[in-house]
């Protein structure tokens, strides 16, 4: 089913792109190789809960349409029993789906974004001004303005204060980060520092120097959150939260989805068994209907829990909040359905 479905998208996907594939100077290999290669596992990862919601609704109301539900429990089999291999089969999709969300759908969104952004997307400068950014405890980086084209800031100016005190000031006509060195290099230095007893001033025609900051910190491509694995977003989160920054709450979210999402395979699962295992007189068609609207409801509440984040409901709580009120449906069918 889901490889039906990638096929379906990946078909959609080409209709609508042709134009752009027309005009790009990218070939046929390497829009297979860069695009669809890694367009094909974010797509598969994403839908592969609601796949295993309809194979279980599917699967389960042919056993019950045949009478095979029926006779496992008048032969003494609990429905808890007949429901041990479907869980054991919605783990191991629960622990190949989580290895997917944290490392290998990262590192495909990455490739395909620089890709977009190479040959699909209209190139534009980036328009914010007036950068302020925290890059360590008491030092902050400010910039006029920024060209992501070739990775130049203009009006360059680092302070740092220790203690509330302005300790040291570094100002510049731009910088310029150097690829190759993993540096920036500062052009029209002038540097000063602050004693007790007075000021120290010197400037250099230009100064290369490293300091906590990059040009993805500054301009940050579309879906700059999902394309860093697990570990990546653990380390961009603790330098975010050293920083102060006005990103950390997208990332803190980002991190929790990594670990809620995965389990939907077992909670739609735990729902599908007993809504299926009973035979109806619509057959397998209303099976599948039926399990379709709650899967759809759970799917709307899953993207759309972020909305509930507030004082009230923390950021986990928020994001963990469909599956909760899921798993609580599923134990409730499961026990009407034992009755």
């Amino acid at each position: 089913m889901v490889l039906l479905l990638i096929l379906v998208i990946v078909v959609i996907d080409v209709t609508e792109r042709v134009e752009d594939f027309a005009r790009t100077t990218a070939t046929a290999e390497q829009i297979i190789r860069h695009y669809y290669f890694n367009l094909i596992p974010f797509y598969a990862n994403l839908l592969s809960p609601v796949c295993v919601f309809i194979t279980v609704i599917y699967f389960t109301s042919q056993l019950a349409q045949n009478s095979e539900i029926v006779s496992m429990l008048s032969g003494g089999i609990s429905l808890t029993r007949i429901l041990r291999p479907y869980l054991a089969c919605a783990m191991l999709i629960t622990a190949v789906s989580f290895y997917l969300n944290a490392y290998i759908v990262p590192r495909a969104t990455r490739e395909r974004v620089d890709f977009e952004y190479k040959y699909l997307r209209k190139t534009h400068v980036m328009e914010e001004r007036n950068i302020h950014k925290k890059i360590a405890p008491g030092t902050f980086v400010y910039l006029n303005s920024y060209n992501q084209l070739i990775n130049e800031g203009y009006q360059f100016a680092l302070d740092y204060l220790e203690e509330g005190k302005m300790r040291t000031k570094i100002t510049g006509q731009k910088i310029i980060w150097q690829d190759s060195l993993k540096n920036w290099r500062i052009i029209g230095v002038s540097y000063r520092y602050f004693t007790d007893h007075g000021e120290i001033l010197f400037s250099k025609n230009y100064l290369d120097t490293a300091f906590i900051l990059s040009p993805d910190d500054i301009y940050q491509k579309d879906g700059y959150a999902e394309s860093l694995t697990l570990h990546e977003l653990y380390a961009y989160i603790q330098l975010e939260t050293d920083r102060g920054s006005d990103i950390l709450g997208e990332l803190v979210i980002e991190k929790y989805e990594r670990f809620a999402y995965p389990f939907a395979a077992i909670i739609l699962t735990l729902i599908g068994l007993p809504m299926a295992s009973k035979k109806s007189r619509g057959g397998i068609a209303l099976s599948i209907g039926l399990g379709l609207v709650f899967c759809f409801l759970y799917v709307i509440l899953l993207l759309t829990s972020q909305a509930f984040i507030g004082d009230a409901f923390p950021a986990w709580l928020a994001i963990w909040l469909p599956n909760i009120l899921f798993f609580i449906l599923g134990i409730g069918l499961m026990r009407m359905s034992r009755q």
